[in-house]
């Protein structure tokens, strides 16, 4: 279902792909690849506080060798979000 969803937001199908990262989250909620789907389709459409959410508690689950992703996922997010000191810091 995850692959569905990113090939749909590829699609530039952003409210399909986001029901379906929705449905995975209801079942998997501390599953590290739903949180960074959900920050990534939030932060797509440019919901970047609540992509921020999603990309803290992924950083926290992250596994050791995806550490550096949500970091820099978060990074990127604090930047859109004009906190630059942030975004350098992650």
């Amino acid at each position: 279902e995850l692959d569905r969803g990113d090939a749909l937001l590829r699609d530039g199908r952003d409210e399909e792909a986001h029901l379906v990262y929705q449905e995975a989250y209801k079942r998997f909620p501390n599953s590290y690849s739903v949180l960074v789907r959900m920050g990534s389709a939030n932060y797509h459409v440019g919901f970047y506080d609540r992509a921020q959410r999603f990309f803290e508690r992924a950083l926290k689950v992250a596994p050791p060798d995806r550490r550096w992703q949500a970091l820099n996922y978060l990074g990127q997010t604090y930047w859109k979000r004009r906190e630059p000191e942030l975004a350098i810091e992650y």
